[in-house]
């Protein structure tokens, strides 16, 4: 069983094109040709990264990447067509993550993984407070080559999604986990009365099928999903806490950010990943922003700084913590 949303384009001899894909607004285009960068005779340390790729009909692809400039000077060859944006959107923005693997020795070549292969997803999910939110992309790792039967992978945790679709992760998870739920998209967001978030637990783990292979599977309360929502889900019981005797930040002042007057000139949208960091009275004291245009950058962390939190606890103490926060700017 393959990964939900994501394909694989393991060579340059395999790349399965054309392939159609879509993005979170639901737009479609079709991936033309997909060059790859040139190989390597060493890795670089920046890598996996992350690439957003923008298909505009009667211009080149508009490439925002934190990806080495020879990955970045491939994609801008990267060719679309059958471009259909969603109604209100110039073009059609999909995810590309890049690592390295060795191919041979001397000899590293770069895989792409691209978001948004098939028939558009969405799960709408029940929040343990009551209200919904649609889950409309959630990419998920490839399926490692070795499983240790007795420990394998596990991520648990909870996601709280804002009315405007900005999400934010608190949880325990491998690495290889944590990296693709980043990337995991939400929209329709409906909170209860007098919350102004939808939060859920999920869990994430790789199960063994009956003939001995293995898939991941996703835990949430599902209130309901399209056909292409094809990947196993149950209504599980609570998740464990990350850790015994740990309680999660909350937010508790919630800043809208400034739209950027440069971003607004080019009719661009963005969503950044903040790491924040947290003192035992729930006020950062620092964040970093990653993936997403520059431009959006200092917009992005003045707005996190002002956030406020009740502290996350530790055996009823407060203690300092640090999460991911994701800030959309959307026209």
């Amino acid at each position: 069983m393959t990964p939900l949303i994501l394909v694989s384009l393991a060579a340059a001899a395999d790349l399965q094109v054309p392939v159609d894909l879509h993005d979170t607004h639901m737009g479609t285009v079709r991936l033309v040709s997909a060059p790859l960068p040139p190989p390597r005779t060493e890795p670089t340390r920046n890598t996996p990264c992350g690439t957003a790729i923008e298909a505009v009909a009667g211009l080149p692809p508009l490439v925002a990447s934190s990806c080495p400039p020879e990955v970045r000077e491939a994609l801008e060859d990267w060719t679309f067509d059958a471009i259909a944006p969603a109604e209100g959107e110039h073009g059609v923005r999909v995810w590309v993550d890049f690592r390295l693997v060795q191919a041979e020795e001397g000899v590293w070549t770069w895989v792409p993984t691209v978001g948004g292969v098939g028939e558009p997803l969405f799960i709408e999910i029940l929040g343990k407070h009551g209200g919904s939110a649609r889950l409309i992309d959630a990419p998920l790792p490839d399926l490692p080559e070795e499983v240790n039967p007795e420990d394998p992978p596990r991520c648990a945790g909870s996601f709280t999604v804002g009315e405007s679709g900005s999400s934010w992760f608190v949880g325990r998870c491998p690495a290889e986990i944590e990296a693709h739920l980043k990337h995991w998209t939400f929209d329709g967001v409906r909170p209860a009365a007098r919350r102004g978030v939808v939060d859920f637990p999920v869990t994430i783990q790789l199960e063994q099928n009956p003939d001995g292979t293995w898939a991941w599977t996703r835990s949430f309360t599902v209130v309901q999903r399209s056909a292409s929502a094809a990947l196993s889900e149950r209504v599980p019981e609570p998740p464990p806490p990350a850790r015994p005797g740990y309680i999660e930040p909350e937010a508790k002042v919630r800043v809208r950010p400034e739209y950027p007057r440069a971003a607004q000139r080019k009719d661009m949208e963005g969503r950044c990943r903040v790491h924040m960091f947290l003192d035992e009275r729930g006020v950062p004291y620092d964040a970093v922003v990653s993936e997403c245009p520059e431009v959006f950058h200092e917009a992005a962390f003045e707005s996190a700084m002002k956030w406020r939190f009740y502290p996350a606890k530790e055996n009823g103490e407060a203690v300092r913590c640090e999460f991911d926060l994701f800030i959309t700017f959307k026209r």
